[in-house]
C-alpha cells in the first residue's frame, strides 16, 4: 500500500494499541523485509517521525506495524 493508505490506517486506528499492561505503538515501516530492516536500524522511539518510513523504502510500499514500546519491554524484563 501507498504511505498515504498506511497512514489513513494508522489515523484510524490511534498511534498505539493497548493489550492489557503492554503497550505497541503504532508504526509505519517499509514493506520489503529488506527495508523493514534497514529502517529498524536506525528507529530511535523518542525521535520517530512517520516520514521517517520514506526514505527507507525502495519500491515506496508501506504496512502499518505494531512496535512493542521500550516502557513495555522494560516492564517484561522485569516480569522474568
Amino acid at each position: 500500500m501507498t504511505y498515504q493508505q498506511a497512514k489513513q490506517i494508522k489515523d484510524e486506528t490511534g498511534a498505539f494499541i493497548m493489550n492489557g499492561d503492554l503497550r505497541f505503538n503504532l508504526l509505519i515501516v517499509p514493506k520489503s523485509v529488506h527495508d523493514m530492516v534497514a529502517f529498524f536500524s536506525n528507529y530511535e522511539e523518542d525521535s520517530y517521525s512517520d516520514e521517517d518510513c520514506i526514505k527507507y523504502s525502495s519500491d515506496s510500499e508501506y504496512v502499518p506495524y505494531a512496535y512493542i514500546s521500550e516502557e513495555s519491554r522494560y516492564l517484561l524484563r522485569s516480569k522474568s
